[in-house]
């Protein structure tokens, strides 16, 4: 049966075919999963009394998220962020266009609970009488979660009964270089899938850092070496700004790539991998005959 793209169930089979296709990629592992039930009508009239949810499962911990839309001092937008902080929300972002509240949750106990609080609440934030919570505090980041523990969020949000719209799940991995220069560098691969409304897309992007020490950086040659490797890939160099200045900063290399489907996403991480190896090698020859 071919889904719609507005079907809800369309973008969590594009998470679960990334997921069949990277679940024996070497050295890869699930990094995010987030959900967002977000309403139609922001698209079309910003001053809609509405809000976005979502529920991130993250390596840095699992959180609920309430976008209330419209400008911060309306009444409306000031008594929902009022009942969130009741619930137990701290207020996280606020913009000219909305405020994003924010609850850490504990457990899968405490992930389901949240899931079905904002299955209640729907678009319309309409709760009588609003829940009295404690807020969370933030958990301790993860370096990795067991598979089942993915599967069992991933489902529990699938089935939560919220008519979700949109999904990102990530993927990443480290790989030491030991290159001659930078002998405690590493690549850093993350892979990152969107589907919902507007369709869906794969984004790999690759940035090198040490883990022992994140303010070193590759010798200039180096550094211009890793660049060169990463265009003559076909990825687009990362360029950041100060703010409110055209002047570039310097900073690590850092790339991405949009690839077609998740056998294509799977393919071209070890074929960078790969490249970045042989490159070490060669350096690594380079500098024993000098």
């Amino acid at each position: 049966m071919k889904l719609s793209r507005r079907d809800p169930r369309r973008a969590f089979a594009f998470a679960d075919e990334l997921i069949s296709s990277f679940r024996h990629a070497e050295g890869f592992s699930l990094a995010s999963f987030v959900a967002y039930a977000s309403p139609p009508s922001i698209r079309s009239d910003p001053t809609a009394k509405e809000i976005t949810r979502s529920l991130r499962y993250e390596l840095e911990g699992c959180a609920s998220l309430v976008e209330v839309h419209g400008p911060p001092s309306g009444s409306w937008v000031r008594r929902t962020v009022k009942n969130l902080s009741l619930a137990g929300y701290e207020r996280w972002v606020t913009t000219a266009d909305g405020t994003i509240c924010r609850r850490w949750l504990l457990g899968a106990r405490a992930c389901r609970a949240e899931l079905a609080f904002l299955c209640r609440l729907e678009v319309e934030a309409s709760l009588d009488p609003w829940p009295v919570r404690e807020m969370a505090p933030k958990p301790a980041p993860r370096a990795r979660r067991a598979m089942r523990e993915w599967m069992g969020a991933i489902e529990a949000i699938r089935s939560s009964g919220i008519a979700w719209t949109d999904c990102t799940i990530g993927f990443v991995r480290s790989v030491p270089m030991a290159w001659p220069d930078w002998p405690t560098g590493c690549l850093a691969v993350n892979v990152l899938g969107m589907a919902g409304r507007d369709g869906r897309s794969i984004d790999i992007s690759v940035d090198v850092f040490d883990p022992k020490n994140r303010s070193c950086h590759p010798t200039p040659r180096l550094d211009r070496q890793i660049r060169q490797t990463l265009r003559d890939c076909g990825y687009s160099l990362q360029v950041f700004h100060a703010p409110g200045s055209r002047r570039a900063l310097k900073n690590m290399p850092s790339a991405t790539k949009r690839v077609s489907t998740a056998t294509v996403a799977v393919q071209e991480c070890a074929r960078i991998i790969a490249k970045f190896g042989v490159q070490a090698r060669r350096s690594a020859v380079a500098s024993k005959k000098l």
